[in-house]
Parts: structure tokens; C-alpha cells; sequence
């Protein structure tokens, strides 16, 4: 999409009159939070986020025929009179909710009911889902609550959030499960002597079976990324024919046989879908037939025959990348570390930050915002990275980066809700420090002589808050 949007581009600017892509990009990516409530609704595609977006800002434009037209209306005229900025418009909306498609899409609980305080008034524990401890008091981070990874109010969200206690500056964290229930029964519990909350814990210290175990495997699923692919979409014309046919596994009329079909072709879909060749481990002749005509599904029949496909060129990737990143921290290899943060800039240039500002005496709107990459630290150590894929003449690595970067805005201020009156402007800088998942293309298989194929932002979150700002000017319109 970012391809689409810069060859678009050139035409989009001549067309509209603005100057950069930067001011082009804030009048659409700014104006987001104005006209969609990111705090709370849940946008689950990106029609559904264009949507709001153009009903937020069909609520804010100014009538046709109004003596001040306020900005929104200006920006739509020009809009509208460039079939370009009309596709870029849409295109470029469309890509910021993939951009955030994580934080958009999950029901997130509203501002005024993200804390809950439990226990007895003397002795009583916070659960916020952002906390942030300012002025002696416990708040959220507001501006953070749609990047919260877990489920709201679950025990994954106290051993992220952890519970804190009012004017203590000190996060109460715990390492596991067992260890907030630990706690939940002989601090919480034994201080209530309430008997349904004894029962309660008496419950969770003594999980059966079924349940330990399906409390492990979910354990298990969320720490190593593991994808369940559901059969539900499985294409039963396909079972069907593959069944009279007799293919594989169904070669000897084998009713018994669907629940392999169904995973098998199952399997084959999702891997045609992402893009992805997969490796099953099966000593099941059905499996194995199944496999040696698909295209999408190797098999092996144990796991060391399996290892063995990937263990020699991953290892090799692996001591490839971290002797770079140290060759980089020893201070060699500057020509790699500068084109690194050559096209890191780029990219950081293109990031749609989401700014939070206000002010007590006016209306206010972001005009142009940019982002400047000021300072890279590449971490060093072996979980700092991982390699995504090995090719015949390189790799791809994810790398997780430490980056400050310096955000510029520019405010416009108002005297009314609807943008009519413009009493002043300002530009607003922050430096802040966030970190970012980047996938690396490296060429080559030696630390001396190996370059920079590629390089994409995969992940950079970036939320700034410029607090309580006004104008440069503050002439009022008589």
C-alpha cells in the first residue's frame, strides 16, 4: 500500500496544491481521533474505519454555503476536485487501520470504567489497564489503554498490569499464575473472611485435570505463537469429490477418513491464503500420499528428520546476525549501521503517530505533523531478534530496535467548536523513546561483506502527548 500511496503521490500534490507529503498526511491522518472515538469503538475492517472517519467528518464540515468555512470544509472542496487525492484519501485510511489493526479491533472497557479497586477500604488494591503513577496518584495512561496485549479483567491482565496501591509509587507485579493466586488467597481472601470468596480460591488452588490442562496448553499457545487453524471453513465440494474420486485419503472408499481430509485440505487452504509451505510430522500413510502431491504440505515421519531441514540454516542465519549486531556495537561495520539508519528515517518519517493535546481556553486541530528519527540503539542479545526467513541468498530477520525520534505539530486554535474562527497557530516539538520490530533483508553469509537488502517497520506504536499548549498568537477575529 505505502508502494500505491507514493506513486500516487506526485499527481495527488499537483492536483491539491500542498506543498509535502507530510502536510498532505496530517490533514487525513491527524484529523483521526477528531472524527472517530479510537477510544472506544471497535472497528473490525477497514471499510468500517473509512466509514467513520467520513461520518465524523460530515458532523464536523461546515455548511456549503457558511461566511468562514473552517478547515474541514476547505479540505473537502479540494478533495473533491482531485479524482487522485480522492483514491490516495481512501487508500491512505485503509492502511492505517492495518497499521492498527490490533489496538482497533478488541472491545476495549470505556475511559470512566478502566480501574477497578478491590479489597477492604483500609487495605484496598487497584487494577488499571495503563497505570502510570503521577503527582502521588495512580492513573492510566489514556493514550495507551487501545495497545493493551491482554484480555481486559482476566488474570493475563493482572500479570501484565499488575495491582497497585494509592500514593505508592511501587507496582505490585507477579511472575505467574499461581503466584497472583497465591496471593488472591492469603491477602486478598483471608482479609475479606468472606466464606464465597474462600470457596472461590478453594476452587482455583484445586483445579482438575481438564481444566490444569487446558489452562497449560492456552499458556502454551500464547507464549509460543502457535496458530490454531479451525476446520470450519473447510470446502466440503472438495471433501466431496476427493471422497468419490478415491484421492487421497480416501483412496480404498474410506469413510473413516474425513476427519484427515477435512484437516489435510484444511491445512492446504490456509497455507495458499498466507502465502506459506507447511511441514507436518506423520507417520500416517494417508498423510504421507496426501503430501507428496501437494504443493503447500511437506512431510517427515519424526522430529529430528524435521529439525533437520531448518537447524543448519537457522543456526547459521542466527550466528550471521548476532555477530553483526556485535561487529556493529564494537564499532565496525559503519557503513551497514548508516545505511540502516538511512532507511530506518525513511520509515520512521512515514509513521502516523497518534497525537493527544489540549487546551484550556480553545478549540484546537493538528495541521502538519512530522517525524524524525534523531537516535537507533540495535539491542545485542540473542532474544533481541529472531529469523524469520532463510533464503539462497540471505535472510530475514525481525529485529526489535530502540529508537527517539523528535515529533513536530502544527496546531490551529479556535474560539468556537466548529473551527470558524482562528484566533492562532503553534508548533509544538517532543522528543520521545519508543521501541519497534523491524524486518531486516540481509544479502550475503559473511559478517565483513554481507549488505542491506530491505528494511520494513513491522511494528512502532507511537503515541505522543503535548499536554496543555496554546498559541503563538492569541488575536481574537473582531
Amino acid at each position: 500500500m505505502t508502494d500505491d500511496l507514493r506513486a500516487m503521490l506526485p499527481a495527488v500534490l499537483s492536483e491539491t496544491g500542498i506543498d509535502k507529503e507530510s502536510s498532505l498526511n496530517a490533514i487525513i491522518g491527524g484529523k483521526s481521533a477528531h472524527f472517530i472515538d479510537l477510544h472506544h469503538e471497535v472497528i473490525l475492517s477497514p471499510d468500517q474505519y473509512a466509514t467513520l472517519y467520513m461520518r465524523g467528518f460530515r458532523e464536523q464540515i461546515s455548511p456549503p454555503d457558511a461566511r468562514f468555512p473552517n478547515s474541514h470544509r476547505r479540505n473537502f472542496e479540494m478533495m473533491k476536485a482531485s479524482k487522485a487525492a480522492q483514491e490516495y484519501f481512501m487508500l491512505f485510511l485503509k492502511r492505517s487501520y492495518l497499521r492498527h489493526f490490533d489496538e482497533l479491533s478488541k472491545v476495549r472497557p470505556h475511559l470512566t470504567e478502566s480501574e477497578v479497586w478491590i479489597g477492604q477500604n483500609k487495605a484496598d488494591y487497584g487494577l488499571l489497564v495503563t497505570p502510570r503513577f503521577v503527582k502521588g496518584a495512580w492513573e492510566n495512561d489514556r493514550s495507551e489503554i487501545r495497545h493493551f496485549p491482554k484480555l481486559y479483567w482476566t488474570i493475563g491482565h493482572v500479570l501484565e498490569a499488575g495491582l497497585v496501591v494509592q500514593s505508592d509509587p511501587d507496582r505490585i507485579k507477579f511472575g505467574d499464575v499461581d503466584q497472583y493466586l497465591t496471593f488472591f488467597k492469603n491477602t486478598l481472601v483471608r482479609a475479606s473472611g468472606s466464606p464465597y470468596e474462600r470457596a472461590i480460591a478453594a476452587t482455583h488452588g484445586a483445579l482438575d485435570a481438564p481444566v490444569a490442562a487446558n489452562r497449560n496448553l492456552k499458556n502454551w499457545t500464547e507464549s509460543s505463537g502457535c496458530e490454531i487453524v479451525g476446520a470450519s471453513g473447510a470446502n466440503i465440494e472438495r471433501l466431496i469429490t476427493m471422497y468419490f474420486s478415491r484421492e487421497t485419503p480416501f483412496e480404498e472408499g474410506k469413510k473413516h477418513e474425513f476427519p484427515d481430509a477435512i484437516a489435510l485440505t484444511t491445512l492446504e487452504d490456509w497455507a495458499k491464503t498466507n502465502g506459506k509451505k507447511l511441514l507436518a510430522i506423520t507417520r500416517d500413510k494417508g498423510w504421507i500420499a496426501f503430501c507428496e502431491k501437494s504443493e503447500w504440505i511437506d512431510a517427515e515421519q519424526d522430529v529430528s528428520s524435521a529439525l533437520q531441514r531448518f537447524q543448519a540454516h537457522t543456526e547459521s542465519a542466527r550466528r550471521l546476525v548476532t555477530s553483526l549486531l556485535s561487529s556493529i556495537d564494537a564499532g565496525d561495520r559503519q557503513d551497514f549501521k548508516n545505511e540502516l539508519d538511512q532507511r530506518l528515517g525513511r520509515e520512521i518519517a512515514e509513521i502516523e503517530p497518534g497525537i493527544d493535546a489540549y487546551s484550556d481556553d480553545f478549540y484546537l486541530s493538528v495541521v502538519d505533523f512530522d517525524v524524525r528519527l534523531k537516535d537507533i540503539s540495535l539491542l545485542t542479545s540473542a532474544d533481541s531478534f529472531k529469523i524469520i526467513q532463510t533464503q539462497k541468498d540471505g535472510i530475514v530477520a525481525q529485529m526489535t530496535v530502540e529508537i527517539t525520534a523528535q515529533v513536530n505539530a502544527e496546531f490551529n486554535y479556535f474560539a468556537d467548536a466548529a473551527h470558524d474562527r482562528k484566533i492562532g497557530e503553534s508548533h509544538e516539538s517532543i522528543a520521545t523513546e519508543f521501541r519497534a520490530d523491524v524486518l531486516v533483508s540481509i544479502r550475503g553469509d559473511a559478517v565483513d561483506d554481507c549488505t542491506l537488502a530491505d528494511l520494513e517497520l513491522d511494528d512502532a506504536p507511537l503515541e505522543v502527548d503535548f499536554g496543555d499548549i496554546g498559541p503563538d498568537y492569541q488575536g481574537y477575529e473582531e
